[in-house]
């Protein structure tokens, strides 16, 4: 089925929206400090369950004006206290309340040039939304291929 322009405009809108909400997702991490970055500690939160040993950091991460993936995002990062990574993240869209967060658990933390990475990305409220990276990789040098249109391509 061919896609009308306003469907095709709506659907690389959508698409645009995804990758970049995935892709900071993933560098969110090294995100923490970046300029612009406001972080403030909220304080250690409990299992849900029966043992209520704090096992976690609560960071609430805002931006100045013009930083940040989108204005009024403010994003919860849960962190390990135990591993000092990333277990989860929670997500308050702008012009929502904090009680009304979406977020989800990072896992499978892998290495790619000295960085760390979580491979596995689960959405809190979407069981079945599972987000797997592989082959991650890092490299020392840029590989300006990847952003220039291959002339010979856009000609077939």
């Amino acid at each position: 089925r061919r896609l009308s322009r306003g469907d095709t405009e709506a659907s690389v809108r959508f698409a645009r929206d995804r990758f970049e909400k995935d892709a900071y997702l993933l560098v969110l991490p090294f995100k923490l400090k970046d300029p612009g970055a406001i972080l403030q500690y909220v304080g250690e939160r409990a299992d849900q369950g029966a043992d209520k040993t704090p096992k976690w950091d609560e960071i609430k991460m805002t931006f100045e004006p013009g930083v940040g993936p989108k204005p009024g995002m403010v994003y919860y990062v849960i962190v390990n206290k135990e591993t000092s990574l990333i277990d989860r993240i929670e997500i308050v869209d702008e012009g929502k309340s904090a009680d009304e967060r979406f977020g989800f658990s990072l896992a499978e933390w892998t290495e790619a040039g000295g960085l760390k990475f979580a491979a596995l990305r689960q959405n809190l409220g979407l069981a079945s939304e599972k987000i797997r990276v592989r082959d991650l990789a890092v490299s020392d040098l840029p590989d300006d291929g990847l952003y220039v249109a291959d002339v010979n391509a856009a000609q077939e």
